[in-house]
């Protein structure tokens, strides 16, 4: 299977999801300025193969291999050939870090059903 992991993420309306970042500049009150960050499919599945959940116990081997599957998927650019095996990994990762804003725009980017 084929995924675009550069897309970005979109609610059920089709707006861009984002989230709100500092930046190192103020305003002229002396407030943070903020930026928008667009959630992509890279950063949501990097971030949930990197995340710790609790009362997870992982061994090295399989902490190893999330790292080595979150290299891939961030040094990737465009369509990148995927298997089933790291598709279902993904998909349990996100829904145990992320809500239902995120998992579910990003399990039908990962896992497209025919139309």
């Amino acid at each position: 299977m084929k995924v675009n992991f550069e897309q970005k993420l979109r609610n059920i309306q089709g707006v861009d999801l984002f989230e709100l970042v500092d930046t190192d500049k103020k305003d002229e009150s002396g407030n943070t300025i903020k930026k928008k960050v667009f959630f992509d499919l890279k950063t949501v599945c990097v971030n949930s193969l990197s995340a710790s959940i609790p009362n997870e116990n992982l061994d090295g081997n399989e902490k190893f291999k999330m790292g080595e599957l979150a290299r891939k998927i961030y040094n990737s650019k465009g369509e990148t050939v995927m298997d089933v095996d790291d598709i279902k990994l993904l998909k349990d990762r996100i829904g145990k870090v992320y809500g239902t804003v995120v998992v579910y725009p990003a399990y039908e980017a990962l896992d497209p059903k025919e139309k």
